[in-house]
């Protein structure tokens, strides 16, 4: 008589931030096959580990770590002999920061003399350590003053692809 054992898959790892290594509670592992089936999913604990174990016939799988705010790194692991396999992640963030002044006005009483448009920078920063991945820039207005707004054929998102490590992206809108 053959008794053959069958392995549950378990994949383990740490997650931590990125800029000074400290444990990173709550973040949400989701394990999916390379298909894109959602497999299993998590939770990290106050020590930043996560432990998570399924039922598949599959080998290969796709793990990300989900934090809101951050970058979403993903890991391609493959389980060993034993079943096992550890993806370990370091979730940064993409940083924003003005490049020109965030108030807008005329500089006279009268509309039709002076500047009457206003180009507002921002600088997105990929503070990470994995590429942040199709990137969009949503203008939102927080002014109730009819006469502030974007400047014809201006939309208030942009996609700014994929942002590699330590890589700085300006986007511009122009106001009228």
């Amino acid at each position: 008589m053959t008794i053959k054992m069958t392995q549950i898959p378990l994949i383990t790892g740490t997650v931590t931030y990125c800029n000074d290594s400290k444990p990173f509670e709550g973040v949400v592992i989701d394990v999916t096959s390379t298909a894109g089936d959602r497999v299993a999913s998590t939770i990290t604990g106050p020590d930043g580990t996560y432990s998570v174990s399924f039922s598949s016939p599959e080998r290969t799988f796709i793990v990300s770590a989900v934090a809101p705010g951050h970058v979403i790194p993903s890991r391609t692991v493959t389980l060993d002999d034993s079943g096992r396999a550890t993806a370990d992640f370091k979730l940064g963030t993409l940083n924003l920061t003005k490049g020109s002044w965030d108030i807008v006005g005329l500089d006279r009483n009268d509309v039709n003399t002076g500047p009457n448009q206003y180009l507002i920078q921002i600088r997105v920063r990929n503070d990470a350590l994995t590429t942040a991945n199709n990137v969009t820039a949503n203008l939102t207005f927080t002014t109730a003053n009819p006469y502030i707004n974007l400047a014809q054929n201006e939309t208030a998102i942009k996609y700014l692809g994929d942002i590699p490590p330590g890589v700085t992206v300006d986007v511009f809108y122009l106001w009228r």
